[in-house]
């Protein structure tokens, strides 16, 4: 049975769904990947077959597969994809909406319980939909790589897909000195091109991030994809998030690590929720990420 694996468009999107992968290919199927990321992870996902995600022109391509799995965000996309009639369809939503979405079909359709992190509802889905337990973690591809082997270096990632989910610029900064006053070793990780901006680490790819993390100690993150990669890796991680109604789903859920959002009152007030940042102080991450850490 040939599948294919529709991702949404993030990071995080793509280890979700790869796991799915991996866990249907021990069970026999052919699975294919979409994601933009996946072929940029290299050997990490190098066990799956994958390929970037279709323009919409070509969406009537899937017609070869047995079954779709699709992550529905609401693209035109996964909407095109809902159109196909002649396929086994499964959705995948994070949220419910009957006049965006249509009618649910209990047998094909998953909700997420926003209680949970998403990992743990790709486990249920995969559970309900074809009866076998997701994958966990995946395994170091290069054996010349050990697992935080340099165990007081810290990953700093402080960009995300969008300005609101960033932690102030200066804040990180005061981040790095205090981490660094108690003996760690902190460095910068970023999208290449933003690496002369921040003085980050060389990483032209996703493989090379997740080389680079499997041998640190430890990730601190806006609400974005390395958080997710470093849970998908064991590393011990803390994610800065500003919503805190929406980060029990998202926040990364396969490796435990910590979670650091404003007071909730504050997020009531519309006046407040652009400036969430201001209300977490780096000295308070520092001290909630070293009771995560185990160095």
């Amino acid at each position: 049975m040939k599948i294919a694996l529709l991702s949404a468009s993030g990071i995080g999107d793509c280890l979700l769904l790869a796991t799915l992968g991996y866990s249907l290919k021990s069970k026999g199927w052919d699975v294919t990947l979409y994601s933009d990321h996946a072929g940029s992870f290299g050997a990490w996902l190098g066990g799956i077959h994958s390929r970037p995600q279709l323009p919409l022109e070509q969406i009537p391509d899937l017609s070869s597969f047995d079954a779709l799995f699709l992550q529905h965000d609401n693209s035109p996309r996964a909407r095109a994809v809902q159109l196909l009639s002649h396929h086994q369809l499964y959705r995948f939503f994070g949220a419910h909406v009957p006049e965006k979405h249509g009618l649910l079909i209990d047998s094909s359709d998953y909700i997420c319980d926003r209680k949970v992190p998403m990992a743990e509802n790709v486990g249920r889905a995969a559970k309900k939909f074809f009866n076998l337990s997701l994958l966990q973690t995946i395994s170091s591809p290069f054996p010349n790589l050990r697992h935080r082997r340099f165990s007081k270096r810290i990953l700093i990632h402080p960009t995300a897909s969008s300005a609101a989910k960033c932690w102030p610029r200066q804040k990180f900064f005061a981040l790095k000195s205090e981490l660094e006053k108690r003996g760690l070793h902190c460095t910068f990780i970023t999208a290449p091109n933003e690496k002369k901006e921040w003085g980050a680490e060389d990483l032209p790819t996703l493989e090379a991030l997740a080389s680079f993390l499997y041998e640190s100690g430890g990730c601190i993150g806006n609400d974005s994809g390395p958080g997710h990669l470093a849970s998908l890796l064991q590393i011990p991680h803390l994610v800065i998030g500003g919503d805190g109604r929406q980060m029990p789903l998202w926040q990364p859920g396969w490796f435990p690590g910590a979670l650091l959002t404003p007071p909730p009152f504050l997020m009531r007030f519309k006046l407040f929720q652009k400036r969430w940042g201001y209300f977490i102080k780096p000295k308070d991450v520092a001290n909630k990420f070293i009771e995560t850490i185990d160095l």
